[in-house]
């Protein structure tokens, strides 16, 4: 039988303590602390090569303690450690070139699932975690919030265990990264990574105790079980100091420096790390809380007419860059006196086959069109994405100009995405919509029957009365009912007493 590949641990743990360096009984009370809702937050930053690029991943990780009960809390975590950008980098992309295989700089997003369970010694029992794993032999990045104490002995100590870790060597490292290079927010779908057998040997001492810190020195050695040829296909060692503030119950710095060599048939790959943990205090902690704090969007500064010629003349430019920078800045800022060059530009825009260009005209559009524009404008709720129409429809309806009202109701017999906001704004005409309304009512569409049953409701005249008498008899309940429903609702505007809903289906 194959053993799990989610199994954390296959061998036995072994406790070596040698002789004391420090005073007996100092290190007895270490224990981690937790409250309740307390928010600690963590720099973390990794510096290590990609492609024999120099790399840094650098964040600021908040640690939140959930829950607490029988000596063991529930921690989760908010924030990212992100590639910071790099010099040779394309298009300023924190991300180096090169083909993708193994361990490789992603960002490391925590979701709302990712957690802990861990214990007063720091003992990680439970981990909910979603590629959130460093480069061996690092491990996971929430594990590296709870060092393991030293045992209660001071002194000299050792582990011994096997355990599991993800595989970073090609070709069995293809889940760790994207099969096509495209970033993706909080890590990279794909098949799930391959992983490795490893045995794993801990050795720590205590160098320092005081009453307000211990500090022990730590080195982690990995080597895989599975061979290439007669060597390891990964091993792994690091060696730090670990820093605990004993008073406040949590680790205050980790620092360590790593290297990992990968094997295989046809390469050798030799990486070195170092990674830094430290916990903000004070004014940086004040300054990371501030900044996890949501911020209502400030609009951007408007427009002035100074700024508006050069914008018009940038958007249409052949540099792209130039083009995109002035198409975004028209699409999101107000234009303080808007000018006929600019609504010239904004009809040329949305006849565009570039969704960006096309986007800013529509926009520009809804904000400022007039009538003069309004062919402009129904040309694009003809053809644009539905995604485009809301401003535009808003503009159209305020306009209130009749040679809107066909084009509209086109709309609605096409079954657009957006016919609920379109029937909208039909409703603003009134009866001057009727006429193209009522032609809704030869449409085989069921629901585009049921909506001009609603809209006629709305606006109908006694021209409706028959053609909704009809559709009270259609086979399918909703347009029956909405055509019943309409009929009342035109009889009580009517000053005939005759007219009255007649054979309710």
């Amino acid at each position: 039988m194959k053993p799990h590949l989610h199994q954390l641990t296959l061998g036995v743990l072994a406790w070596v303590v040698a002789s004391p360096v420090v005073a007996a009984g100092t290190s007895d009370a270490l224990r981690y602390r937790f409250t309740p809702a307390q928010t600690n937050a963590y720099r973390v930053t990794l510096e290590t090569t990609f492609q024999d690029q120099p790399t840094t991943l650098a964040g600021v990780v908040f640690v939140i303690t959930r829950s607490v009960e029988e000596g063991v809390a529930t921690m989760g975590f908010q924030g990212t450690v992100i590639p910071q950008p790099t010099r040779g980098s394309p298009f300023g992309s924190p991300f180096p070139p090169g083909p993708t295989g193994g361990w490789f700089p992603r960002p490391i997003h925590f979701q709302p699932q990712v957690a802990v369970r861990v214990d007063t010694q720091g003992r990680v029992v439970q981990e909910f975690s979603f590629d959130t794993d460093l480069p061996a032999p690092f491990g996971s990045l929430p594990a590296l919030f709870f060092e393991p104490l030293p045992p209660s002995a001071p002194g000299e100590w050792s582990t011994r265990a096997e355990s599991w870790i993800p595989d970073e060597t090609p070709p069995l490292a293809a889940g760790r990264g994207p099969e096509r290079f495209v970033p993706y927010y909080g890590g990279y779908p794909g098949r799930p990574a391959a992983r490795l057998a490893v045995h794993r040997t801990v050795h720590g001492c205590v160098t320092d105790s005081t009453d307000t810190t211990t500090t022990w020195t730590t080195s982690v050695e990995l080597t895989s079980l599975l061979l290439t040829d007669a060597s390891p296909r990964l091993q792994a060692s690091a060696e730090g100091t670990v820093v605990f503030d004993r008073a406040r119950g949590q680790v205050r710095e980790v620092r360590l420096q790593a290297l990992s060599t990968v094997t295989t048939p046809t390469l050798t790959q030799r990486r070195p790390m170092t990674l830094a943990v430290r916990l903000l205090e004070g004014g940086e902690l004040g300054e990371a809380l501030e900044a996890l704090k949501p911020r209502p969007d400030e609009p951007p500064p408007p427009i002035t007419a100074d700024e508006l010629t050069p914008l018009l003349r940038d958007a249409e430019v052949p540099d792209e860059t130039r083009r995109v920078t002035a198409l975004n800045r028209l699409q999101s800022a107000k234009v303080e006196s808007p000018t006929p060059e600019l609504l010239a530009l904004a009809v040329r825009l949305a006849q565009s086959a570039d969704y960006t260009a096309r986007a800013t005209g529509a926009s520009l559009l809804g904000r400022y069109g007039t009538a003069a524009e309004l062919p402009a404008m129904l040309r694009l709720l003809q053809w644009s994405q539905p995604g485009e129409h809301q401003g535009v429809l808003e503009r159209v309806g305020s306009l209130e100009d009749p040679r809107a009202i066909v084009p509209l109701v086109d709309l609605v017999a096409r079954a657009s995405g957006n016919s609920h906001a379109v029937l909208g704004v039909l409703k603003r005409f009134g009866a001057a919509a009727e006429p193209a309304v009522l032609a809704l009512l030869e449409q085989r569409h069921a629901e585009t029957r049921r909506q001009a049953c609603e809209l006629l409701g709305e606006i109908g005249t006694a021209q409706s009365v028959e053609p909704l008498r009809r559709q009270m008899l259609e086979p399918d309940q909703q347009v029956s009912q909405a055509a019943t429903t309409a009929l009342r609702a035109v009889s009580q505007r009517l000053t005939e007493p005759t007219v009255e809903p007649r054979g309710e289906p």
